[in-house]
């Protein structure tokens, strides 16, 4: 098992439509690939966290992800081996989309609900606490 993170910056803004299409698309992929992660978008910033078998993982990364023309400047930021994963489901988190929108979401994590957000963290590594905990800070989020 792997884990991935990488940093980028959207090439345009995402709107709450971009990102709910972002995330079903990558669900129903991930889900046949049995890839788990999160996914945070904040303003332009962009931070993934990806979990898989180590092929399939480099496989997405390396000829879907990086050559993706909705961001640029991927940054690989850890790619390690792991025992077990920090996320059961495809997750994404960011701030702009509506309770209503997230309501008919599946496998996200609101960032402003420390609650929900504490208990992700609870499970997850140090390397990923700590990449979640900058990407907050960088955007100037309330974890």
């Amino acid at each position: 098992m792997q884990t991935l993170i990488y940093l980028s910056s959207s090439s345009f803004p995402y709107s709450n439509d971009d990102i709910i299409d972002i995330l079903k698309v990558s669900r129903d992929n991930n889900s046949q690939h049995h890839i788990t992660g999160l996914l945070l978008y904040h303003d332009g910033s962009i931070l993934q966290v990806l979990e898989g078998e180590k092929e399939v993982i480099e496989d997405l990364f390396y000829k879907k992800i990086c050559l993706d023309k909705r961001h640029h400047g991927v940054i690989e930021v850890l790619n390690h081996e792991i025992k077990d994963r920090s996320f059961e489901d495809w997750s994404m988190g960011f701030k702009q989309i509506s309770n209503h929108d997230w309501s008919e979401l599946n496998g996200h994590i609101d960032i402003s609900n420390t609650k929900e957000l504490s208990q992700v963290i609870n499970s997850a590594s140090i390397d990923i606490i700590t990449m979640i905990k900058s990407f907050s800070d960088v955007n100037q989020l309330r974890i």
